[in-house]
């Protein structure tokens, strides 16, 4: 079980928000007692996540944590973004509504 988060101003009473530049609050919301009750986080996608500062928090965070990251339309959605969320990131899994252009670098 994964907690799905949101980046921007939340728009429901029960949206949590999380940006790249600080995912300190996870380590509470994922605890209970001092021990992990879900198995990690599901975030949304920042163009942050593919920098430096962003890759460096991301695999953080994925050292301790599943990290799941999912986007809105419009948001990348190709196979360059996803391979360097899980390959420099650490990430887990990356949401992708695998459009028509998703491989199109390797075509």
């Amino acid at each position: 079980v994964i907690l799905l988060t949101v980046a921007d101003e939340p728009q429901q009473h029960y949206e949590l928000c999380v940006g790249v530049s600080d995912f300190s609050p996870v380590h509470s919301w994922l605890q209970h007692e001092g021990k992990p009750s879900l198995n990690g986080v599901y975030l949304q996608y920042q163009p942050e996540m593919l920098q430096p500062n962003g890759i460096a928090a991301l695999r953080a965070l994925s050292n301790q944590y599943r990290v799941g990251v999912w986007g809105y339309f419009g948001d990348p959605d190709n196979i360059a973004t996803a391979s360097s969320l899980v390959r420099d990131s650490g990430v887990s899994f990356v949401n992708t509504d695998l459009p028509r252009n998703f491989n199109s670098m390797y075509r």
